[in-house]
């Protein structure tokens, strides 16, 4: 099988048996944990994002549909990350450790960092919406408890998103995959890790952390020896 990449054709028949079983196993991982993210986010509303007294009361009123939810996130998570592992050992046969190696290690500390966020949610945050909605007003402290919450989901999203960046570099560096996927990773990643930084909420939509990986198993499943 061959890759294209400015019209360049990369040969895949060398490739070791243990760098062809990461390839495909990270392709899986990381469709997987996208399907699985999409089946808990199709269920979220706006509701949930509104000022914190409405969407305390919207998050008691819908506390089964926000486990559901959360209850996808989690191992759509941890096959993201288990992907990134896999995708690291793939670049590892293409010469190209170090930056993969940091990529996957800004991704594994934001997935952790995800999965802190989303226990907050069930347990602090939910409690949070209990009280609210029983009290008829937001308790106090809760504010800062919801915000702390927030806070580490805000660096998971900068965090992940720096890593697609990386992982870019990592293609571009070295030409077994395309480098129109490469760029793609490393503009798509900034411009998000960037945009989150200066927190544009528009950019803060948690699945955009997962589409460059996507574009990358298609990539990778095309691309099989």
């Amino acid at each position: 099988m061959i890759a294209f990449a400015y019209g360049a054709m990369i040969h895949f028949e060398e490739m070791p048996f243990a760098a062809r079983d990461a390839q495909l196993v990270a392709a899986i991982l990381f469709i997987a944990g996208f399907v699985t993210f999409m089946i808990g986010a199709v269920g979220w509303k706006f509701d949930y994002q509104a000022a914190l007294p409405d969407a305390m009361k919207a998050w008691h009123r819908d506390a089964s549909r926000i486990r559901w939810i959360h209850l996808w996130m989690v191992p759509a998570t941890l096959l993201a990350i288990s992907g990134t592992i896999a995708f690291r050992e793939f670049q590892s046969w293409a010469q190209e450790p170090l930056w993969a190696t940091i990529a996957s290690t800004l991704w594994i500390v934001g997935g952790v960092l995800m999965l802190a966020a989303l226990i907050w949610r069930v347990t602090v945050v939910a409690d949070i919406a209990r009280r609210t909605s029983e009290t008829g007003s937001v308790p106090e402290g809760a504010a800062a408890l919801h915000s702390f919450g927030g806070w580490i989901f805000w660096l998971h999203l900068v965090l992940s998103h720096a890593a697609t960046m990386l992982f870019g570099i990592s293609i571009v560096q070295t030409g077994v995959l395309p480098h129109w996927l490469g760029w793609f990773g490393i503009l798509f990643g900034a411009s998000l890790a960037l945009g989150n930084l200066a927190q544009v909420g528009p950019l803060s939509p948690p699945f955009l952390v997962h589409v460059w990986f996507v574009v990358l198993a298609v990539v990778l499943l095309v691309n099989l020896p």
